[in-house]
């Protein structure tokens, strides 16, 4: 049920304007609807063969990614919910990907996301997380959605390892 759900982009990430500037919406804390909450019970059921497979994507890219440029994080257990690289081109790497229509993330961009939001409004400082902003402006998430293949990774690696 989410695949088909995510295939008509069902779940986009909405922010409001009021929790971008600090604020809490009117709206929360609101209770699930019902609809919601039946997939949800029902989706649990696939979790197992969900991070299963992802964490299979995680290991092909650890095994197959070479392009030395490109920095992983070391392999770890748990989910690989999403899998980031980190590279000095990042923005210029997710257009790239983008033309051949890889689904390359750029979630995390910044030291606060997303990056509309008021960071100073929600106590944040530019400048006093150098570390984190340096990542964030590095960080790429590669594919690893539900229904990924090692095929489509595949593809991704050839497209990583051959990028100069």
């Amino acid at each position: 049920m989410i695949k088909e759900l995510n295939k008509h982009d069902f779940f986009n990430v909405v922010t409001s304007h009021k929790e971008k500037s600090g604020e809490r919406p009117a709206w929360y804390p609101a209770a699930m609807p019902n609809i919601f909450a039946k997939i949800a019970v029902e989706e649990f059921t696939n979790l197992d063969d969900y991070n299963s497979n992802r964490r299979k994507i995680a290991e092909f890219y650890l095994k197959n990614i070479k392009n030395p440029d490109f920095k992983l994080l070391p392999d770890h257990e748990g989910i690989y919910l999403r899998f980031v690289a980190f590279h000095k081109d990042a923005p210029k790497i997710l257009s790239e990907a983008r033309k051949k229509r890889f689904w390359f993330g750029n979630w995390y961009n910044t030291a606060v996301y997303p990056g509309s939001v008021n960071a100073e409004k929600l106590g944040y400082k530019q400048g006093s997380c150098p570390v984190a902003e340096e990542c964030a402006e590095k960080t790429i998430n590669l594919p690893n959605y539900l229904g990924m293949t090692t095929e489509i990774a595949s593809e991704v690696v050839d497209f990583i390892n051959n990028y100069k």
